[in-house]
């Protein structure tokens, strides 16, 4: 992709060949994941200490669909199969996207996704885990998410304090 200039054509292949080659990931496209996962989390609290439910705006909440269920991915990897005259059955075939994704999962599997800016109060890092459940459930894959915290944060859980937030993709 770079040696063609596609990247910016391609920007959720790009990120997803980016995290696949780096341990942790800083780039823009991280940081935009972990602001998501962070407003996503400030919502929940928030609605939590009210004593309701949590209400997503239809924004957020698509935004966060398109990461947990790698629509962007899968979209634009089948296109940049096709437009390079590459096999694309990997992206369009459901089978075997499922043991795309399961290979891929081992490749980026707790490479955090980290964002230090300012105006984080709740999730500075995502860790994504994929947990293989396959036996369970016929559905492609199901997402969880569940923050982490840091003893301190379980003692005094201060909304100023980030934690990282692990992310569950289940395989069935």
């Amino acid at each position: 992709m770079e040696l063609n200039d596609d990247a910016e054509h391609f920007p959720a292949l790009n990120f997803y060949c980016d995290w696949a080659a780096h341990a942790v990931m800083v780039k823009e496209g991280a940081k935009r994941i972990v602001r998501r996962f962070n407003e996503w989390q400030k919502i929940s609290d928030e609605a939590r200490a009210g004593g309701i439910e949590p209400i997503l705006d239809q924004q957020l909440k698509a935004a966060l669909d398109e990461t947990t269920e790698l629509r962007r991915f899968r979209e634009q990897l089948a296109t940049y199969l096709t437009r390079n005259q590459l096999d694309s059955s990997v992206a369009a075939d459901g089978e075997k996207w499922k043991a795309f994704v399961e290979f891929y999962a081992q490749v980026v599997d707790a490479c955090p996704l980290k964002c230090s800016e300012p105006g984080l109060q709740y999730v500075d890092e995502v860790i994504i885990k994929f947990l293989d459940l396959r036996g369970i459930n016929h559905d492609e894959y199901s997402i969880t998410k569940r923050q982490v915290l840091t003893p301190n944060q379980i003692v005094s859980r201060a909304p100023t304090i980030c934690a990282p937030m692990v992310v569950d993709f289940l395989l069935f």
